[in-house]
């Protein structure tokens, strides 16, 4: 069985313009909504992960390291039920 691609497009390309994009697939597009927090990103080059139970040190450290290889300026983390440790 083949694999079918799977492709996410901007309705505009003006991204300040946008407020939902596509999740289209060979059978149905999907919108989905941009909530306002993504403005906060926009025109930066922005690091996305899903962590969980990451010492909060190692966090730092690993986004230091993508900060000077690859020269990030924003990141969106987003916590899997971390256990080890709370929000405060």
């Amino acid at each position: 069985m083949s694999k079918l691609p799977y492709i996410v497009t901007m309705v505009d390309s003006d991204f300040s313009c946008t407020d939902q994009i596509y999740f289209n697939t060979p059978y149905q597009k999907y919108p989905i909504k941009i909530s306002p927090i993504s403005m906060d990103f926009h025109a930066k080059n922005v690091m996305v992960t899903i962590s969980k139970n990451h010492p909060i040190t190692w966090l730092i450290e690993w986004i230091d390291f993508h900060k000077t290889v690859h020269n990030i300026n924003g990141v969106l983390i987003y916590d899997n039920g971390s256990d080890i440790y709370t929000i405060d």
